[in-house]
């Protein structure tokens, strides 16, 4: 059976400063310490008050219906977010009600990790299991779309075209894990291949194993545009987590002879707190304080292109009939 309906889900974020509260409850399993709740308020002040995540992940579902009906296939499309409203619950309900009864999950996390794409795929079990005769399939991950690849290599270029001159290091960026998590080391190993594509894509070499901040990693420190893959908006939670850590590379930058810091969030689709907080507030300040110029290349958001690829990759996958 074809699918004949479409759920694009995501992590989640507040939608209003006092959601702020209420969404930590729903990540944690319980309420916020006043001090911590305090400061992430802070953060989402710095931009904007909420996250845009769930408003720009309506925008590119409304893209996605347009290009599906284009081909002939008209079907919902609805968001669902793990930890904040609209819920995944609430998108397979409307799914339903719409008539699906094969529903493509496509996450907007592009990455495969178990705190995305399990706890996705918990949540979507669990209201499938409460209305009769509903399957899911699983669309390809963002990350192995070409159109993905390409979005991010075209805003690759043009933010190494605003520092002009100044002898850049490109930093790949996905949020980091801890080492011990199920599926970690692939979830790297993802990040490694989606960087290098990228990198060809804008003209840069392959990359080959180095070493950077005392972590071992993946790039190029000698050729004329140099890269890193490293990773940022570590967690609180103890133990080892994946490295290079973004700060860290920063931190070295200077000693290497790079006068910028180029971050790519090749690891995110969408904006939200770990890109607008975490790499265009953080990240800067740490980079100024080291006399380096910082930016940061664009997220797809709800380009066309994205829709158009989700759309193609919709139209390919089915639900078992057994």
């Amino acid at each position: 059976m074809l699918a004949d309906g479409v759920l694009l889900s995501g992590f989640g974020g507040p939608d209003c400063p006092d959601a702020v509260g209420p969404f930590m409850r729903n990540l944690t399993g319980r309420d916020p310490d006043p001090a911590v709740l305090a400061r992430v308020k802070a953060r989402y002040e710095r931009i904007g008050g909420c996250s845009p995540l769930a408003l720009t992940a309506r925008e590119l579902a409304a893209q996605v219906r347009s290009a599906l009906a284009a081909t002939g296939r008209e079907m919902p499309v609805e968001v669902g977010m793990r930890y904040w409203h609209p819920t995944i619950g609430d998108a397979v309900a409307a799914l339903a009600d719409g008539g699906a009864r094969c529903i493509a999950h496509v996450s907007l996390s592009p990455l495969e990790a178990a705190v995305t794409h399990a706890r996705y795929r918990e949540a979507i079990d669990e209201a499938i299991s409460a209305r009769a005769g509903l399957s899911t399939c699983e669309a390809p991950q963002l990350a192995s779309l070409d159109a993905y690849r390409r979005l991010h290599a075209d805003a690759l270029k043009e933010a190494l075209e605003s520092v002009g001159s100044a002898r850049a290091l490109v930093a790949f960026t996905a949020h980091s894990l801890p080492v011990a998590d199920d599926g970690a080391e692939a979830y790297a190993g993802e990040l490694v291949n989606l960087s290098r594509a990228v990198a060809r894509e804008v003209g840069l070499s392959s990359g080959h194993a180095i070493e950077v901040a005392q972590s071992s990693t993946v790039g190029d420190l000698e050729s004329e545009v140099s890269w890193v893959v490293c990773y940022q908006s570590k967690g609180a939670r103890g133990g080892q987590w994946l490295a290079p850590d973004l700060e860290d590379v920063i931190a070295q930058a200077v000693g290497l002879g790079f006068e910028a810091v180029v971050a790519a969030p090749v690891g995110f689709a969408l904006d939200h707190m770990e890109t607008l907080y975490d790499l265009d507030v953080e990240a800067r300040a740490t980079a100024e304080e080291e006399g380096l110029s910082f930016v940061r290349s664009r997220v797809p958001n709800a380009h066309p292109a994205l829709a158009n690829a989700i759309a193609e990759v919709v139209l390919g996958v089915g639900c078992d009939q057994g």
